[in-house]
């Protein structure tokens, strides 16, 4: 069996961190609420205290995930071929600017969001892919 290029390694690394990231983000918003309902029940001046400062670690957990979003997109631009990540429900997450140099990715405004088969729905109904064109079902 033959390793896993650099590239491979380096993007399942960033996305880890960002599911890593996400998951400690999404437990602490868990406890946070948690602690509220526990401090509403201890009297208002402790509730606003505790929410004051519940804020702030929600502050910092939203920085951390948004600098491991960033870490990731990063990486995904560094690799030299097309990357396009989609979710469950073929929504695209990210994709990096290799790829976003072809069609169905090119386009005007965002597609984060967007199915796959809309994007490529949408570059054969603008004929920007030439293989298709007379044969846009086919595709």
């Amino acid at each position: 069996m033959e390793p896993l290029p650099i590239d491979v390694i380096a993007l399942a690394g960033g996305v880890l961190v960002l599911l890593a990231l996400g998951l400690s983000a999404w437990f602490a918003l868990r406890m946070v609420r948690r602690q509220a309902e526990r401090a509403a029940c201890a009297g208002q001046q402790d509730f606003a205290s505790t929410m004051a400062q519940q804020q702030q670690e929600l502050d910092i957990l939203r920085n951390q995930v948004r600098a491991a979003e960033s870490r990731l997109h990063e990486v995904i631009d560094a690799l030299p071929a097309g990357v396009a990540i989609y979710d469950n429900q073929d929504r695209l997450l990210a994709y990096n600017r290799e790829v976003a140099r072809v069609y169905p990715y090119r386009g005007d405004g965002s597609i984060i969001g967007e199915s796959y088969d809309t994007l490529l729905r949408r570059a054969l109904v603008g004929g920007h892919i030439p293989e298709a064109v007379g044969r846009e079902e086919e595709w």
